[in-house]
């Protein structure tokens, strides 16, 4: 089995007992789909309080998004730039590319659906 940045002799068992190394795909697609969700539901709040002027529901909204997103990804990643990149700083550079490619494809892709799906005929007043 082929671990990503792992020194050797290492289990391979990233920051809090992730699993970056061992299962670089997994992580890549969980850092994909939280980062997805993260930024579909953050866009959706945020135009929603803006067009009602109130922000109670969608606040909980977005917390509730942040809880989803590091649920799913409990022991796989973290879904978070600044511990994800501790990563890198603690001996697994190899595992970079994916701190840096894959959330940014998730959010294009939740811009995108965002966009098709959900964006407003007209910008609110």
């Amino acid at each position: 089995m082929s671990t990503v940045g792992a020194a050797p002799g290492s289990s391979a068992a990233g920051l809090y007992g992730s699993e970056v190394g061992r299962r670089p795909l997994r992580a890549a697609v969980t850092e994909f789909v939280g980062t997805a969700i993260l930024v579909f539901v953050g866009t959706s709040a945020a135009v929603a309080s803006a067009a009602r002027r109130s922000d109670i529901f969608d606040t909980l909204a977005i917390v509730l998004a942040f809880v989803l997103a590091f649920v799913l990804a409990f022991g796989v990643t973290l879904v978070a730039p600044v511990a994800a990149f501790g990563h890198v700083l603690a001996g697994e550079p190899a595992a970079l590319w994916l701190y840096l490619v894959a959330p940014t494809l998730g959010g294009v892709l939740a811009a995108v659906l965002y966009d098709r799906m959900l964006s407003p005929a007209e910008p609110p007043e």
